[in-house]
C-alpha cells in the first residue's frame, strides 16, 4: 500500500497534440482531433492507473 493522500480526482484527462504519440496506457488508444491526435483517460477515486503518454515533439 502506498503512503500519502488518496486522490479524489474525478473526470476525464485528455492530451491533444500535433506531436507523435509514441506510447500511452489509455483504454482506447489515440483518436483523430482537429489539431492532430488525442488520447484520454477516465479517472476517479478508484482508478488504479496513472495516465501516461510519451509524445515526440519536433
Amino acid at each position: 500500500m502506498k503512503d500519502g493522500p488518496v486522490s479524489r480526482a474525478q473526470g476525464r484527462f485528455t492530451i491533444v497534440t500535433d506531436g507523435e504519440i509514441a506510447t500511452n496506457n489509455s483504454e482506447d488508444g489515440t483518436s483523430p482531433h482537429a489539431l492532430g491526435k488525442q488520447v484520454h483517460w477516465e479517472v476517479g477515486p478508484g482508478s488504479s492507473k496513472i495516465p501516461e503518454a510519451l509524445v515526440r515533439l519536433q
